[in-house]
């Protein structure tokens, strides 16, 4: 090999070995891949199919139901995602939120939920009662404390009190939690579809987007079954 030669060579031997560092790299990525269980499980579906199927409300169409506590911190950061995902839903699914409770303590906040929805006020104020409990640090656990609360944004506090204490408003706090029982629901959030499946938070990374992808399967599914 002349002098000439050398550096050309050199360049052929650099470029092969780059390109044998590039393909030794992608193959142990692809083992890893399937050896690994988290790689696995990431993006896999995570639903169950509820049996006996439960009636829904909403004839006609797909109900999608939210199980959601304002006390539950993976509920507060799932909301944008979610509030993004309810505005862009085809006209054939209907959304409701069902506020539920694992404890005695935190039942004012599904009556709450109802009061509010009761008084028109629901859509403006339902993510800034989740702000106010996890980036302000108000428990808003007795009718006194959130009457006093809302009076800042323009509701009589006796008002709110007399519906939070209403026949409707205590009807629809044990029908939701009826429903959460009917539904077998261990956890928030929890999504369900059609009255036939249940979507839970995946293991894999995303969870909660993951479940978001896992309902819009179920509602392709459910929309399939009917036709």
């Amino acid at each position: 090999m002349n002098a000439a030669s050398a550096p050309i060579a050199s360049a052929h031997s650099s470029s092969l070995l780059r390109l044998l560092g590039a393909l030794l790299l992608l193959a142990t990525a692809s083992v890893l891949a399937l050896l690994s269980p988290a790689a696995q499980a990431q993006g896999r579906p995570e639903y169950r199919t509820l049996s006996p199927a439960q009636p829904t409300s909403t004839p006609g169409k797909i109900e999608v139901l939210e199980f959601f506590q304002y006390s539950c911190g993976h509920c507060h950061s799932f909301e944008p995602a979610l509030q993004s995902w309810k505005s862009k839903l085809p006209k054939d699914v209907a959304f409701r939120a069902v506020p539920i409770t694992f404890s005695d303590q935190t039942i004012p906040h599904s009556r709450m939920f109802y009061a509010l929805e009761a008084l028109g006020r629901l859509d403006d104020l339902h993510q800034r009662v989740f702000n106010a409990f996890h980036l302000e640090r108000k428990r808003l656990l007795t009718v006194e404390e959130q009457a006093q609360f809302f009076t800042q944004f323009g509701i009589d506090a006796k008002k709110y009190t007399d519906t939070y204490n209403s026949f409707g408003v205590n009807t629809k706090v044990r029908a939701a939690q009826q429903l959460a029982q009917n539904y077998k629901i261990d956890a928030t959030p929890t999504m369900a579809v059609d009255g036939r499946f249940v979507a839970n938070v995946g293991a894999g990374q995303g969870g909660q987007l993951s479940m978001l992808m896992t309902v819009d399967m179920l509602i392709a599914e459910a929309r399939k079954t009917r036709k």
